[in-house]
C-alpha cells in the first residue's frame, strides 16, 4: 500500500485456496461447473480488501494455484475460471461505488 496526493493505493495477490478445491470436489462428485463463481468471489475479495483499508484498486490480480498445467487442459474448466475472472472485472457485477 502507498499514498499518492493523499489517496491510498494498493495491490492485493489473491490465490483461489480452498475455492477451488471446494469448485473441484463439486465438479468431480455434481458434475457442476462452478469455476467462474470462484473467480468472480476471488475478484470480489480482492476488492474488498483493498476498500477495507481505503485503497484504491489500481490492479487486480490473481494466482491460480491450479497445480499443473494439466489442470488448463480441461477446457470447459479453465474457460469458467477465466469467464469469471473478466465478468467480474468487466463492471457487470463489482460497481467499486460507481455507476
Amino acid at each position: 500500500m502507498f499514498e499518492l496526493d493523499g489517496r491510498a493505493f494498493a495491490f492485493v495477490v489473491e490465490g483461489l485456496g480452498t475455492k477451488s478445491i471446494v469448485a473441484r470436489q463439486v465438479l468431480e462428485h455434481q458434475g457442476i461447473n462452478r469455476f467462474g463463481e470462484v473467480a468472480y468471489d476471488t475478484v470480489a475479495a480482492i476488492v474488498n480488501d483493498l476498500c477495507c483499508v481505503g485503497a484504491l484498486p489500481l490492479v487486480v490480480n490473481a494466482y491460480f494455484a491450479t497445480g499443473a498445467s494439466e489442470w488448463y487442459r480441461q477446457s470447459e474448466r479453465s474457460a469458467a475460471l477465466l469467464e469469471g475472472w473478466r465478468r467480474a472485472c468487466g463492471g457487470r457485477g463489482l460497481h467499486m461505488g460507481r455507476r
